[in-house]
């Protein structure tokens, strides 16, 4: 048996969303998640190419600058009186150790970082998703990534800045997010998703790997469409299938009342209008400066784009976590018919 072990530094600006004082509830939800993570999302063990690679994150340091940046954000919310130094712990850039060891039959070669950090970044989008599934916004990796051996900065650009709002928001609006068990979160995806795989194996994981485009997005068109593909794929319907199909599926899962229904329908609507106008021609098309001083129409189309996306992206997480909760890997829409027999109503009198 041959071993090898490499050393990586991951690197990055890490965050709860604490923002506004009616968010406290969920940033004290996502220090708690950091301070209590499970021993398997330190470390996780991968199987490739008849070797196996285990990957170790040491997340001691994230946990302790989350805390100090609780704190200080608590503080911010009742004064303004802060030091410099302690705003600056807002914006900290954090670096994390993390180690890779490759076990097999065969000699290892050893050489550039690429390889292994491969099965960081596999590990890192398995955290990710797992933790905004337990508590949506907890993990931002946005600006986290490598240190190469040239000293370049590899960035993930994982925003976890639509799932934050799905925890954030306190009007009536539906869906609600759900705070979901970290280790019942894993366990379900454990059996949906096969390490490593890069194209989708089975429908939920399509809208796994849907949710992953959409969050390594910047408001954009397409992700709009990355949504309805989640959307098609956990509910098992065509392209272009009869829209209300899909109103219904969602509502069957998700249990609105009749308000919240309407808005469903409504909503949906939009987005599938906005979906038909940007795949089949239509839409008006912007500029990819986005320079609003320029044309301050941008602010209008760029906004129309963004909160059909919010409101996407909620509902597609929202079916997710039912998913995740009831430990489902698929369901399905049988068909029943159902009849009255002529003269069923006189044969009751």
């Amino acid at each position: 048996m041959h071993s090898n072990a490499i050393d990586i530094t991951l690197s990055g600006t890490f965050s709860i969303p604490y923002d506004y004082k009616e968010s406290e509830d969920h940033a004290r939800l996502s220090l708690d998640l950091w301070e209590n993570l499970p021993a398997s999302i330190c470390e996780r063990t991968y199987q490739h190419e008849k070797r196996i690679i285990t990957v170790q994150v040491e997340w001691t340091a994230v946990v302790e600058l989350l805390r100090q940046q609780y704190k200080i954000s608590s503080l911010l919310h009742k004064t303004s009186r802060i030091s410099q130094q302690d705003l600056a712990i807002l914006f900290k850039t954090q670096e994390v150790p993390c180690r890779v060891t490759i076990s097999g039959d065969t000699a290892i070669e050893k050489g550039v970082n690429s390889h292994y950090q491969s099965f960081v970044e596999c590990f890192l989008y398995d955290v990710f998703l797992i933790l905004n599934l337990s508590v949506p916004g907890s993990a931002d990796f946005y600006n986290v990534g490598f240190i190469d051996t040239d000293k370049s900065f590899k960035s993930l650009q994982l925003s976890a800045y639509y799932l934050e709002l799905l925890s954030q928001d306190k009007s009536p609006d539906w869906p609600k997010a759900k705070t979901i068990d970290v280790t019942q979160v894993e366990h379900w995806y454990n059996g949906i998703h096969r390490p490593t795989a890069q194209v989708a194996e089975n429908p939920v994981e399509s809208a796994l790997f849907s949710l992953l485009h959409i969050c390594r997005s910047r408001g954009e068109p397409g992700d709009i469409v990355w949504i309805f593909y989640g959307f098609e794929s956990l509910f098992k319907t065509r392209v272009g299938e009869n829209f209300s199909a899909l109103v219904e599926r969602i509502s069957l899962l998700l249990s609105p009342d009749e308000k919240q229904k309407a808005v469903l329908r409504k909503q949906l609507r939009k987005m599938y209008d906005f979906r038909s106008s940007f795949v089949h021609g239509g839409l008006q098309v912007i500029h990819p400066m986005h320079h609003d001083g320029l044309d301050d129409r941008i602010n209008s189309s760029y906004g129309n784009t963004v909160q059909l996306s919010i409101y996407g992206t909620k509902l597609l997480t929202a079916c997710i976590q039912k998913f995740a909760m009831e430990n489902w890997k698929s369901i399905s829409f049988p068909m029943t018919i159902c009849a009255d027999n002529i003269g069923s109503e006189n044969a009751e009198k």
